[in-house]
């Protein structure tokens, strides 16, 4: 895989200190208007996250 390839690294760094979560919506993904390498970006980051969990069991 190559760093084009890769994920962005989505994680709570990318923050500020001190921020919070003062809502959560959820959104139509089909309705975002996101460029098809962001799907695939998304895709694969969701694929990573499904198999990590299968993984540590129950």
């Amino acid at each position: 895989m190559t760093t084009a390839d890769t994920p962005p690294d989505l994680t709570w760094q990318q923050f500020p200190p001190g921020s919070v979560m003062t809502q959560r919506q959820v959104l139509d993904r089909d309705e975002l208007g996101d460029s098809p390498p962001t799907v695939a970006r998304c895709d694969l980051l969701l694929g990573s996250v499904q198999e990590r969990l299968s993984r540590a069991g129950p």
